[in-house]
């Protein structure tokens, strides 16, 4: 009797079961193998989800939105007097050290491969450099600038975690950002400074 196909068989339900997260099947010990049967050792059987490309197109612009709030708010620290600004930009730094933290290991447990960009997009170069020298108007340009990063992550979030192609871990982490990142829009929006 011919047991190399029951033997597949058994194989892909394994691996089929195993992909969708079901509890390991336990072979009877009646089942006998035969001795000429060998297995590649180059053969892995990973129930371990990879990245999507919805997921390698999030990671930079996270990374990059994340790092641009941090510059901007050690700008802040630097050229703003105002307590309240002050206070929001500590803040800031903070939560998004501990956030960035979360995300990059969240990112590396799932591939370990994962290279992260080391700097920004024009834009958000553009606007640290204009923070930078905006003198009496650092308040209103922060203002400015920390309302439109959180808005634009708020919605890159809701539109990552309602894609079926997210990773689930990934996806967790970010479903988590999505109240801090509306916390900090309402509190970038009470910061001083007067918006056109």
């Amino acid at each position: 009797m011919n047991r190399a196909l029951p033997l597949a068989a058994c194989l892909w339900l394994l691996t089929c079961a195993g992909a969708a997260g079901l509890s390991p099947v336990k072979l009877s010990t009646s089942v006998k193998l035969s001795t000429s049967v060998k297995l590649s050792t180059s053969v892995k059987l990973s129930t371990s989800v990879k990245l999507s490309a919805v997921d390698r197109a999030l990671i930079p612009k996270v990374m990059m939105a994340n790092r641009f709030e941090l510059l901007a708010s050690k700008l802040a620290l630097r050229l703003s007097r105002d307590r309240q600004t002050r206070a929001y930009a500590q803040s800031m730094i903070a939560v998004h050290t501990g956030r960035l933290a979360t995300l990059r290991a969240t990112v590396l447990k799932i591939d370990p491969s994962v290279s992260f960009p080391a700097g920004l997009t024009p834009d958000q170069q553009a606007t640290l450099t204009a923070l930078g020298g905006a003198g009496n108007n650092f308040g209103k340009l922060y203002k400015q600038a920390m309302k439109d990063v959180h808005a634009q992550a708020f919605g890159l979030f809701q539109t990552y975690t309602s894609s079926s192609a997210a990773h689930p871990a990934l996806k967790a982490v970010i479903q988590d950002l999505l109240a801090t990142v509306k916390q900090h829009w309402d509190e970038a929006s009470d910061l001083p400074g007067q918006l056109p």
